[in-house]
Formats: C-alpha cells, structure tokens, sequence
C-alpha cells in the first residue's frame, strides 16, 4: 500500500489483524533489509488510527550527511535556510522561527521541501528491483 496523497514515495504497512502480523511484518522487514542492502536512508513513523489499527510508514529518502539547518543562526537574522529532519517527512516539521513558519505557508513550499528530501529516481527503481527479485 502507499500514500498516494503524499507527495514522496513511500511504502505503508497496516496491521489490521495478529493473523497477518507475521507476514505484515516480513514484509516491512524486507523493505527496511533493502534499504540497508542499497545504503538507501529511510524514516520509519508508526501510530495507531481511530479504531486501533497500526500504521507503519516507511519512506526512502535521500542520504543527508551534515548537520540540517532549521532557521536562523543565534544572533544572526539572515536564515540558513530550512532543510528536513528525519521524521519530518512523517509530518513533524521543526520550525524555529515565525519567518521561516511564514516561508513555509506559501502554496507550494512545503511540498517543495519534501521532494528535496525525495530518493532520486535511479535509486528507487534499484529498490524496487531488490524488492521484486526477494518476493
């Protein structure tokens, strides 16, 4: 399954019955072993929905291998820029100012951010690869 509203690619896991966790599980552990495999960064968010099924979403992302600026540095007012943490691709965004707030409620922004942080497609496809040669 995958969300398809969500702007980056991604894999989603439900948990609706302990008949299928088993195989649920393996599942999603192939996906995370295959990431490991191809060196491919990857966000892992779990909850539970409304009538207590849970939800695993796993996304492939872009390697980041430096420290993410989230707002400006302390006693500057020029911002570094804004760049995504782990889990903010699971919808937890760090804002550390109102300007860069302001920044990221222009139509558009947000989903910008994100395909910054997207797996390149040449990776993917190597995912996908791996993934269907396992199954």
């Amino acid at each position: 399954m995958e969300l398809r509203q969500h702007c980056v690619d991604n894999f989603v896991f439900e948990f609706a019955s302990i008949s299928e966790y088993k195989a649920t599980l393996e599942h999603l552990w192939r996906v995370i072993e295959s990431c490991q495999q191809l060196k491919i960064a990857h966000n892992l968010f779990a909850a539970r929905n409304g009538q207590g099924v849970l939800r695993v979403v796993l996304w492939p992302r872009r390697s980041v291998l430096k420290a993410k600026a989230v707002g400006p540095a302390p006693g500057t007012v020029t911002s570094r820029g804004y760049n995504v943490a782990v889990a903010e691709l699971a919808g937890m965004m760090l804002v550390a100012d109102e300007a860069t707030c302001a920044a990221l409620r222009q139509e558009g922004a947000l989903a910008a951010v994100l395909m910054n942080e997207r797996l390149p497609d040449a990776e993917l496809a190597e995912l996908y690869s791996l993934l269907a040669n396992r199954s």
